[in-house]
């Protein structure tokens, strides 16, 4: 018997990384229980939870490409060519996302996707489910995990996919102690723009951003026609969530900053008190394992702020690359976890990063001139240099690591900034020097990369 044939792998947590992993250990002859504190999502409707709209892009649909998902999830997705900005005068302006053709993200619907994930674990026949048991605790020491039903289960390898308020994560602080979250001074509330006369309301292709300096609102599409909205804001202050205590102060911050969305959200007052405030921080830990029998992945190990459209891609990428590393060393998970860990580790740092940053480029820059014009000048030496890849074009459209598309993106903020110089539009750019400039900085990270 094959050593993968040989493991009985639990995994805490039935959402989207629990449900990959559990069809990609399947598929390798890994028995598999799959443990989930919610019902069955397929057979009841499962409120509460994060609902934000998911953003997917490359990493993701390749992950999904791997367990053999690419013509049925396209029926969840909508694509999105790039942002469309609602300035506070009323005008608009467009923002694509990549600069070569075809390149976009898509919006799809979390729940969709967690089903059909949850159907493909299934169909390996090796995926055992256990609804309506999440698991409180583990006994890292006895191997045990103890249920929110009262019962006591023993495992051999466990796998926690249970989300940024994981409670195996909480064991595994127990022995390790060591565990950092930043939070944001920020909460999030979820609200609908219904279809307008049959119809989408807003341009269905595109992420809508109302961008007001220290707080926005965006808007992503959803196969039935509806938009979800979501209301970014301060927890207090003013404006903040604790001023808004009231319909009329609602209504007054809505015509003051957003009068143009005002009118698409009919049922503002009623969801905005009604639906709950949502959190916004970063998980960062020192290690994900514990021994040879135990790791965190996703949400549990590298919880990020939803500001490049990447927590998702990268928890089934990071759920890939463990799967990998674990074929590569024949299942012998002595090894494989602290390696994967050592790898995947900083490029989920490289991340978190880039999606802080991403939050405040979102909400002010993406109305600053300055910076459209570094941005347009990045976009169009992407079109003209063979190679040249913008930080959003490594994070978004390749599986270029975290790490690198970072450290790149820094590299090309001061060579824009070299570029630009005190020009004002397009027009007054050295385009022959910008391209010198563009193809030296390509040349010198290429031949770092091969050292």
């Amino acid at each position: 018997m094959s050593l993968a044939k040989s493991e009985v792998v639990t995994i805490a947590g039935a959402g989207l990384a629990g449900a990959y992993l559990a069809t990609l250990l399947a598929e390798a002859g890994v028995t598999v229980n799959l443990y989930e504190s919610r019902p069955d999502m397929r057979q009841e409707n499962v409120g509460g939870g994060r609902s934000i709209n998911l953003a997917i892009s490359r990493r993701g649909l390749e992950a999904l490409a791997a367990v053999g998902l690419s013509q049925q999830v396209e029926a969840l997705l909508i694509p999105m060519k790039g942002r469309q900005i609602h300035q506070e005068s009323g005008g608009e302006t467009f923002q694509t996302y990549g600069a070569q053709a075809g390149e976009g993200i898509y919006s799809v619907s979390r729940s969709g996707l967690n089903r059909l994930l949850l159907d493909r674990a299934e169909a390996t026949g090796r995926v055992r489910f256990h609804f309506d048991s999440g698991v409180e605790s583990v006994d890292l020491d006895q191997k045990m995990l103890r249920l929110n039903n009262g019962s006591q289960v023993p495992y051999q390898r466990l796998v926690g996919t249970d989300g940024s308020g994981s409670m195996v994560r909480k064991s595994l602080l127990e022995k390790t102690g060591r565990f950092q979250a930043e939070m944001l001074d920020y909460g999030y509330k979820e609200l609908t723009v219904p279809p307008m006369q049959g119809n989408f309301a807003l341009e269905p292709h595109a992420l809508h951003i109302w961008p007001r300096h220290r707080f926005m609102l965006i808007a992503l599409p959803n196969p039935d026609k509806t938009f979800t909205g979501t209301l970014f804001l301060p927890h207090t202050g003013n404006p903040g969530f604790s001023s808004l205590d009231t319909s009329d102060a609602l209504q007054s911050f809505f015509e003051q900053n957003f009068a143009d969305a005002l009118p698409m959200i009919p049922e503002l007052g009623q969801e905005f008190f009604s639906n709950p405030t949502g959190v916004l921080g970063t998980i960062r830990l020192d290690t994900w394992h514990w021994q040879d029998h135990l790791v965190l992945m996703g949400d549990a190990a590298h919880g990020i702020v939803p500001f490049y459209g990447q927590g998702m891609n990268c928890a089934l990428e990071s759920c890939r690359q463990f799967f990998e590393n674990l074929k590569n060393h024949g299942f012998q998970w002595q090894n494989a976890l602290p390696d994967f860990v050592q790898n995947r580790k900083p490029q989920a740092d490289a991340i978190a990063q880039l999606a802080l940053k991403n939050f405040w480029e979102m909400q002010d820059h993406v109305a600053d001139e300055k910076f459209l014009l570094e941005k347009a000048v990045l976009n169009s030496l992407e079109g003209l240099i063979p190679g040249f890849r913008t930080e959003y074009s490594l994070v978004t459209f390749t599986e270029v690591p975290y790490d690198d598309a970072l450290e790149q993106g820094q590299e090309q903020k001061t060579l824009v900034k070299q570029i630009v110089g005190n020009a004002q539009s397009l027009g007054e750019i050295d385009w022959q020097n910008a391209e010198t400039l563009a193809r030296n900085y390509l040349n010198q990270h290429q031949l770092r990369s091969a050292l």
